[in-house]
């Protein structure tokens, strides 16, 4: 992720511009950027913030001529605008992908350390929830992961010709996206495919849902995904090198909302200067959603130096840093004492790689799918649990550390955080 300096000050200022009163100009609505962001701005491509809750990506060849054309004869209907960015790769320093580590055996050993087969034993197995993997392109013909994928049953079946739905280039369902009926590929603007699945976003949606039916954790040569029987929703805006638009970043948050999901995991960051994508996360909490972010690969704390999302720290939201075999924090992982949440099994996870395949794989980028599938188990046993009461025993049920640069001192324990929900929902 991005090395950014803090910009929640300027943030909250821009979101609450219109609220305080103070009359538009055509240069006020225009978002101000840090400096930090600059190389990152995609010339000529500008996201402009309705107040009617639209958000639309618009291109001018130039600053004065979006104004002349656009902002100016609409200035009342307009909240702010601001430059589209590329949220980078490794390029960058971004962790959007992680070190291969084929030599490593398959132990297991992040499913063991939080617990996880003691759910399994219950029944506890992610049943009923869904989860929006906002990150490049999911297998979504792998064979743990095929029946784990929350299809949309509005673009499938045959339609009055009697052709497949899946492919017959109609929006069938009416959603505002054609053939979408397996998420969609925000980056190539096409519903998902199997045909150039990604690794990335393959061993995240592994790591949650990977399809079994243990009752414990087993070294085998297959994967175990944390909540087996919840549902992936494939939305891919990062492509294959490593980069996507922070717009697309925007509309795969919308369209995981419009279609209910539970959970989102952002394995990503980079888009600090954006008071459209905070905007966008913040509003999450009102549809009941949590936001689970990896804290970022870059070993700094981002209490002083934040990288966002990781940084934004809403209340449904948990930033997950990463711990090794040994227990302790991973040397790669930032930390903080505020923004990030908790640690999470990080460093040689085994899952599911494109064509059937599993790698492991090092990284914030899998310790956040750890909790997140945590919280699937969560939700899955108790429904009628609100966001408030799954965040707060996920993170009231940490083992705990003192050496541990987090705001809870602790690592995810499965078992407990399980406990500590049937406390709080019967209270």
């Amino acid at each position: 992720m991005l090395v950014l300096f803090k910009l929640m000050g300027f943030l909250g200022l821009a979101l609450l511009l219109a609220a305080c009163g103070e009359e538009k100009t055509t240069e006020s609505v225009f978002a101000r950027s840090a400096p930090t962001c600059e190389p990152s701005v995609l010339e000529g491509r500008y996201i402009v913030s309705w107040e009617d809750g639209r958000v639309t990506l618009e291109t001018a060849a130039s600053r004065q001529e979006l104004i002349d054309r656009l902002i100016e004869p609409q200035l009342q209907a307009i909240r702010h605008v601001e430059s589209d960015r590329l949220l980078p790769g490794l390029s960058r320093g971004t962790s959007l992908k992680s070190a291969i580590s084929p030599s490593v055996p398959n132990d297991s050993w992040g499913l063991a350390a939080v617990q996880a087969d003691w759910a399994w034993r219950l029944g506890i197995r992610g049943q009923g929830t869904t989860l929006a993997v906002i990150d490049s392109q999911v297998d979504i013909d792998h064979p743990q992961l095929a029946s784990r994928i929350a299809f949309n049953s509005g673009e499938m079946g045959l339609d009055e010709q009697g052709r497949d739905r899946r492919f017959n280039q109609i929006d069938d369902d009416g959603n505002g996206y054609v053939d979408d009926y397996a998420g969609y590929s925000f980056f190539s603007h096409e519903p998902n495919r199997a045909t150039a699945p990604d690794i990335h976003g393959t061993h995240v949606a592994g790591i949650i849902a990977a399809e079994h039916e243990d009752s414990e954790v087993r070294d085998a040569d297959y994967v175990q995904g944390l909540a087996p029987e919840s549902r992936i929703l494939p939305l891919a805006f990062i492509g294959s090198l490593g980069g996507g638009t922070l717009y697309d970043a925007i509309r795969a948050i919308d369209y995981a909302v419009m279609q209910g999901v539970d959970i989102i995991n952002a394995s990503w960051g980079g888009a600090a200067c954006s008071p459209e994508l905070a905007r966008k996360i913040k509003d999450l909490e009102s549809h009941n959603i949590l936001f689970v972010a990896a804290a970022g690969n870059r070993g700094i704390d981002i209490d002083r130096f934040p990288e966002y999302p990781a940084a934004f720290n809403f209340p449904h939201q948990i930033t997950v840093g990463s711990i090794g075999r040994s227990g302790l924090m991973a040397d790669h992982s930032n930390f903080g004492d505020q923004h990030v949440h908790i640690f999470a099994p990080g460093v040689d996870i085994f899952s599911t790689v494109p064509f059937s395949g599993h790698e492991a794989l090092t990284g914030t980028s899998m310790a956040a799918p750890f909790v997140s599938g945590a919280l699937a188990l969560l939700k899955g046993h108790r429904p009628q649990a609100t966001v408030s009461q799954l965040r707060q025993a996920l993170l009231q049920s940490v083992d705990q550390r003192h050496l541990y640069r987090n705001a809870s001192q602790g690592r995810l324990n499965v078992a407990r955080a399980l406990m500590e929900i049937e406390n709080l929902v019967s209270e």
